[in-house]
Parts: structure tokens; C-alpha cells; sequence
């Protein structure tokens, strides 16, 4: 998915955890360097290793509540959710056409477990 974002495109990732979904996602864009990849983790602690790592310039990894940080900054071409919210579901239950507002998103999540009645995520 991180490989089909367009040319100076824009990548969220919601629950960075240790990196490892980052690291798909920074492999999967294959060397280039048009692509911004911000990762939003909760856990200052847990953030902080996950920037002991050896990222590119263009990853950028912050400590926030991912549903303040999707109010607060638009535009994303690809938001992957890669750990639960609140009540094992969709964090903060945002909605796909969060990922665009004005470009063609792509919301996406990692097996993220969702609750009664939630629309599957296609």
C-alpha cells in the first residue's frame, strides 16, 4: 500500500508501538524520499524507542492521541491504524474519508479488531 502513494504524498500511521508496521511501510516505499511518514504514538515511553531507530529523514515519529492528531492535521493519502482504540475498536472510530479531505485517501487498518455493529473495513 505505502509503495502506491502518490508522488510528494503523505502516509499517518496510528500506533507505532515498537515500529514494525513503520518499517513495512518505509520498505515498502522502496528508497524514495518524496513521501512523508508521521507515526503518532500514545505511549511517550514506547515512542521514544521506536526513535532509537534508524529512520529516514522523512519518518517522523510524535507523541499524541491519535484522534486529536487526525482533528488537528489533514491531508494524508494512506492513515493505517495499527493498534486498537479504545474498546478494541477503530481508534478514536474514525472515518476512512478522514484519510483525504481533498485527496484521495486510503484508510487502512491492521487487523484491528472492531466492535459490534462496526462496518468492516474493506
Amino acid at each position: 500500500m505505502a509503495a502506491a502513494v502518490p508522488a510528494d504524498g503523505r502516509i499517518l500511521e496510528l500506533g507505532t508501538g515498537t515500529g514494525i508496521a513503520t518499517g513495512w511501510m518505509v520498505h515498502g516505499l522502496r528508497g524514495r524520499d518524496d513521501v512523508e511518514l508521521t507515526t503518532v504514538e500514545f505511549d511517550e515511553a514506547v515512542a521514544r524507542l521506536a526513535e532509537k531507530l534508524d529512520w529516514p529523514s522523512w519518518v517522523k515519529i510524535v507523541v499524541a492521541d491519535g484522534s486529536d492528531f487526525v482533528r488537528r492535521h489533514r491531508g494524508y493519502d494512506l492513515i493505517f491504524a495499527s493498534r486498537p482504540g479504545p474498546g478494541g475498536g477503530r481508534p478514536a472510530r474514525l472515518d476512512r474519508r478522514l484519510a483525504g479531505r481533498g485527496r484521495s485517501g486510503v484508510w487502512a487498518s491492521g487487523g484491528l479488531p472492531t466492535r459490534p455493529g462496526d462496518a468492516p473495513d474493506r
